[in-house]
């Protein structure tokens, strides 16, 4: 499986639970700009940071 093709399953799982409608004009606005991208894309991020071996003890907060 392509890159891309896990990335969009990773995303349509995340969002299963929007309705259709809402579903696409999520799309549509992450298509908008790289912001809107990462933004509709964090949790991915999150993921990722969360399954690594050594979390890091600082920062407190992440923003």
């Amino acid at each position: 499986m392509s890159a891309t093709a896990k990335l969009f399953e990773l995303l349509k799982l995340f969002n299963d639970h929007l309705l259709p409608e809402i579903d696409m004009l999520k799309y549509d606005e992450m298509a908008e700009n790289v912001f809107r991208y990462y933004r509709g894309t964090c949790h991915l991020f999150y993921e990722d940071l969360s399954a690594g071996k050594k979390f890091p003890a600082l920062p407190i907060t992440w923003i």
